[in-house]
């Protein structure tokens, strides 16, 4: 079979066919949005050239930083964590009964992350028996609220944290006597648990341990527990030294009733034994504390002795 080429002519029609094609669509509206190019009289858009943001610089190391809190009634958690460079705040919310209440935690404060909570104290620490346990002569005027600050993990800080509380309201607390220092006889008494001996101890702040400014008290401690700010009757110009919860002194024994006839002599933990000469036993006052002696016996807050007179 024999096969026939095209002409010359044939193949040079074919390419001005195929170049006219090209040239009609380099002219049509799909190559202009392709190519970019428009007739003079085509509208053109302009496009506003990127707008770059400036880097924000980090915060420099030790800037205090708020910690996103939560509540449950009246308490405030917050997430503080051990490698944060910042110091970290958890502030008591703002609706709760000890707004304003704050906790500065600096860097490197804590050893291991761990959920920080305060909320009111159940129990008050400016009472009469306080200042009896920790061995001042005085008594509390005026206090303000009691709170609980608590670890998750149970520890003690490695970098001693600052506690912010609210001043109590001034009441009867502030003296003309007090000098240049209206607030002179402003304490913080405090219930701490001390993790790394597993126990719990009392003691104060005295006027020289705190920094009085804008409403606030505040203080820097290592431990958790519950802080109560509040003024005292009497300067206290030395913060007593700190007693363990539960090895507190006994207290003065009060005779509330005699029994039996004969000499008898009473002696009640490590306080000067009271004497009651013609009696054989006797009951004292128990309230608060337990009194421990020979043979005795406990009912309704009277413990009875019976002891050989000396």
């Amino acid at each position: 079979m024999k096969f026939r080429t095209k002409s010359p002519n044939v193949v040079r029609l074919a390419a001005i066919i195929a170049a006219m094609q090209v040239t009609a669509c380099m002219k049509g509206p799909a190559f202009l949005k392709q190519s970019g190019s428009a007739p003079k009289d085509a509208a053109v858009i302009e496009t506003a050239p990127a707008v770059t943001e400036p880097t924000k610089p980090a915060p420099e190391a030790g800037s205090p930083v708020a910690i996103a809190t939560t509540t449950e009634g009246e308490k405030t958690k917050g997430a503080v964590s051990s490698a944060s460079n910042l110091t970290q705040v958890v502030a008591a919310a703002a609706g709760s009964s000890i707004a304003g209440t704050q906790i500065s935690f600096p860097p490197g404060a804590l050893a291991i992350d761990t959920e920080i909570s305060m909320e009111p104290a159940d129990v008050q620490l400016a009472v009469g028996n306080t200042a009896e346990i920790l061995g001042i002569q005085t008594t509390f005027t005026a206090s303000s609220a009691a709170v609980s600050i608590q670890s998750a993990v149970s520890q003690d800080a490695t970098v001693p944290f600052t506690v912010a509380l609210d001043l109590p309201s001034e009441g009867n607390g502030l003296r003309l006597d007090d000098g240049d220092d209206p607030y002179a006889r402003v304490v913080v008494v405090y219930r701490v648990l001390k993790a790394e001996l597993g126990r719990e101890f009392s003691g104060m702040f005295s006027r020289a341990d705190l920094t009085i400014e804008n409403g606030k008290v505040s203080f820097d401690t290592r431990y958790f527990g519950t802080f109560q700010a509040a003024f005292t009757e009497k300067l206290v110009a030395e913060a007593p030294k700190e007693v363990e919860t539960g090895a507190e002194p006994a207290p003065k024994a009060k005779i509330v009733r005699a029994m039996m006839r004969g000499p008898a002599l009473l002696s009640y933990g490590e306080g000067e034994p009271a004497r009651l000469q013609g009696f054989q036993g006797f009951g004292v006052q128990l309230t608060p504390w337990r009194v421990q002696g020979p043979k005795m016996q406990i009912s309704t807050g009277m413990a009875l002795y019976v002891t050989p007179g000396e």
